[in-house]
């Protein structure tokens, strides 16, 4: 019975390990994870920008009000590259179209938009079709200076993102995520840590030991089981 609970604890403790998501702040390292199947930008606006929404590349932006693209050289929101932008700098809400293909890899560029070179910060949340997770928050630098490469991987069998929120901790003064190079793939084959394999093998061992008694006889032809 010991060897049972036992089991039961190792594997809880291992799918408590894999749940939940991994971010990356490097764009190499993030896509040596697996395939990127999509990616998106909004150079083509050219410098003037404008609005956008609806389905794009993978992704479901907002189309009441529409999206805004501001784009570079704006008279008033300078920006190294176009970036979209939620209308009234609120939170941004993007789904992401898993009706054909699945994706377990997300990530994008960031930086936050104002009119006074301030580097600002959001909360990203992430949805996908097992849960829902606050990612944290998020620092980076002024868009009219440089954007920052954020990206995410899903650790379920099976899990794919749905959705991306990005939240302004402060909508006007530390100005609204603006956001491109979108890139979405999916993972490559995983092999579990070394530390995984110890705990499944431990679990494994306490079954087998359960299922099965050892035993010998002694030389007065008395039988000895040794259980677990």
């Amino acid at each position: 019975m010991k060897s049972v609970i036992l089991a039961v604890v190792v594997c809880l403790v291992c799918s408590d390990a894999w749940a939940g998501c991994i971010d990356y702040s490097n764009q190499a390292s993030f896509e040596s994870q697996g395939s990127i199947l999509s990616r998106l930008n909004f150079d083509s606006f050219g410098p003037g920008g404008g609005v956008t929404g609806g389905a794009i590349g993978g992704f479901n932006f907002q189309t009441s009000p529409y999206t805004v693209v501001i784009g570079t050289g704006n008279a008033a929101y300078d920006t190294v590259r176009n970036v979209v932008v939620s209308p009234y700098f609120s939170t941004q809400t993007i789904g992401i179209d898993s009706s054909t293909t699945q994706y377990s890899m997300l990530g994008f560029k960031m930086g936050f938009v104002n009119q006074y070179n301030y580097a600002g910060s959001g909360q990203i949340y992430l949805k996908t079709n097992l849960g829902n997770y606050l990612m944290g928050n998020y620092g980076g630098t002024s868009s009219s200076v440089a954007l920052n490469f954020v990206g995410f991987t899903t650790t379920n069998s099976g899990e794919y993102f749905t959705e991306v929120q990005v939240a302004p901790n402060y909508n006007f003064t530390g100005g609204a995520p603006g956001l491109t190079d979108f890139v979405l793939g999916q993972l490559g084959a995983t092999v579990p840590e070394p530390s995984g394999f110890m705990l499944l093998g431990v679990g494994a061992i306490g079954v087998i030991l359960h299922g099965y008694r050892i035993h010998r006889k002694s030389a007065n032809g008395k039988t000895f089981w040794i259980s677990a």
